[in-house]
Parts: structure tokens; C-alpha cells; sequence
């Protein structure tokens, strides 16, 4: 007989990338994350609306 026991998951504590804050991931994710939901968030919206930066908003180099 063979019984299944769920694990409890393991979380770990991560710094975000954009703000520093400090927040909480499973250790066992297929992909690390480097940003929190909020910072996640944010930056999906800006690449969402990639396609609508014009050259004029560019900064020259």
C-alpha cells in the first residue's frame, strides 16, 4: 500500500529587483522570481504597451 502525503510547500524570502522590498516565493518554482507583485505588475503593463512608444519619447544617446 502506498500512501501520498502533501507536502507542506517551502517558501523563501526574496528582495525585488526594482523597490528592494522583501517578499515571499515557493522554493520549489520551476523559475525564480526577482520582482513582487506590485513591481510584476507594473512592468507587464509597461511591456504590454511597448508597441505605443514613439521616437519622439526616446531619449537621444
Amino acid at each position: 500500500m502506498v500512501i501520498y502525503v502533501n507536502p507542506t510547500p517551502k517558501i523563501k524570502k526574496v528582495i525585488c529587483k526594482d523597490c528592494g522590498k522583501e517578499f515571499e516565493q515557493k522554493a520549489t518554482a520551476r523559475f525564480a522570481r526577482k520582482y513582487c507583485d506590485k513591481c510584476s505588475a507594473k512592468r507587464k503593463k509597461d511591456y504590454e504597451n511597448l508597441w505605443k512608444v514613439t521616437a519622439d519619447e526616446c531619449e537621444d544617446a
